[in-house]
C-alpha cells in the first residue's frame, strides 16, 4: 500500500492531524518514519504509474503545499 492510500483508510476527522504528523516525522527523523512505514505495509518504493515519481514524494510535495 502507498503513504497516499493509507492516508485514505484513515477517519476523515483524524485525517489531517495524522498526515501532518507523519509529514512532520518523514522530514524530521527518516529512519523513524521508515520503521513506522514498515510495520504499517507501507511501501515507500512506490512509484506513480504515470510520472514515475515516488508516491512519498508526491505524497510530501502535497503535504506542502508545492
Amino acid at each position: 500500500m502507498t503513504i497516499r492510500e493509507y492516508i485514505d483508510t484513515i477517519d476523515e476527522e483524524e485525517r489531517d492531524e495524522i498526515s501532518e504528523t507523519l509529514y512532520a516525522c518523514s522530514q524530521e527523523d527518516w529512519d523513524d518514519f521508515e520503521m513506522w512505514a514498515l510495520a504499517n505495509g507501507i511501501d515507500l518504493t512506490a512509484r506513480d504509474p504515470l510520472t514515475g515519481e515516488y508516491e512519498t514524494v508526491l505524497w510530501g510535495w502535497d503535504m506542502c503545499g508545492d
